[in-house]
């Protein structure tokens, strides 16, 4: 049954996808949720580019977190646009950089997995609905809640999940998370792990 009661604090993700991340980059001036840069049409950075901080633990955990831009490909749905939190993964093969948050995607063939950060600071806000556009995703290590107040809280996955984590095909589909969730790795063997969690969610 679908859970949205895994709290940010709870796991860190594992960065599966091409490339290095620049260390000590010049951010995104309006921050990684701003406008100018984040859901929009026309790519402000070359598509792929991840960028790592350090997460300081005046909120969250303290740590190292990667983001990375990638651009929305294909949509669960019009009721299933990208929000903070939505999980998603390259939609082809050919195209690792296009993702999507659709269940026929390809989290169960061992793609990496990345979380929207939202848009503009606003948790409940979501992105257009027009796909094409591009955006920052947290990829890799702890929540980057100091940089996107919008990753902290409850991320959607299935009950009791612990220790190695996978994307999987949610069963359903809700406005706030598309088609996709976390899950124990023991019950989807095929998939690549993308996080790890500490302890048992709610």
């Amino acid at each position: 049954m679908a859970d949205a009661a895994l709290d940010s604090e709870r796991f860190y993700l594992l960065d599966t996808w091409p490339g290095t991340p620049f260390s000590g980059a010049d951010l995104p001036t309006d921050g990684f949720t701003g406008t100018s840069h984040n859901n929009v049409t026309t790519a402000a950075y070359p598509v792929g580019t991840k960028i790592a901080v350090f997460n300081t633990a005046t909120t969250g955990v303290s740590g190292g977190s990667t983001l990375i831009y990638l651009q929305c490909q294909e949509l669960q749905g019009t009721t299933a646009p990208f929000r903070a939190k939505t999980w998603v993964t390259p939609n082809v093969i050919s195209k690792y950089y296009q993702v999507t948050n659709k269940a026929t995607s390809l989290c169960d063939e061992g793609a990496p997995a990345a979380a929207c950060v939202g848009t503009n600071g606003v948790a409940t806000a979501a992105w257009s609905t027009t796909t094409g556009r591009f955006g920052w995703f947290w990829c890799g290590g702890v929540a980057p809640e100091v940089y996107c107040t919008n990753m902290g809280g409850g991320y959607v996955t299935v009950d009791g999940v612990t220790g190695p984590l996978v994307l999987s095909n949610l069963g359903t589909t809700t406005t706030t998370s598309g088609g996709l969730a976390l899950t124990a790795r023991s019950t989807e063997q095929s998939s690549l792990t993308v996080a790890v969690c500490s302890t048992t969610d709610a």
